[in-house]
């Protein structure tokens, strides 16, 4: 189950990333949900969508006509999702 801290650690990642290949990218929303969370944030002067399962490795991304970044922004987020989810079971493993 993903947490607020979690997701936190994931968007500041790739925060990071993103400006580093788009330029100007910032966080302007973020909504919990009782199943998921909602993201909103400007990559490049495009809004963009996020939409985030806490059970689930599923992410949908909205960014208008510009299917490339949605597909690019997926991939990344993803990537950090399953980085997050793998550093989470080792903390579970080393406490037992």
């Amino acid at each position: 189950m993903l947490s607020l801290p979690r997701l936190i650690n994931i968007l500041e990642r790739l925060l990071k990333e993103l400006r580093r290949k788009y330029g100007e990218t910032y966080i302007y929303r973020i909504k919990e949900y009782k199943s998921k969370f909602k993201i909103n944030m400007i990559v490049d002067k495009n809004r963009v969508k996020i939409i985030v399962y806490k059970d689930k490795v599923k992410a949908r991304v909205y960014a208008g006509n510009l299917r490339g970044l949605e597909i690019s922004i997926r991939r990344m987020l993803i990537r950090e999702y399953n980085k997050e989810m793998r550093l989470k079971q080792r903390e579970r493993e080393e406490s037992i």
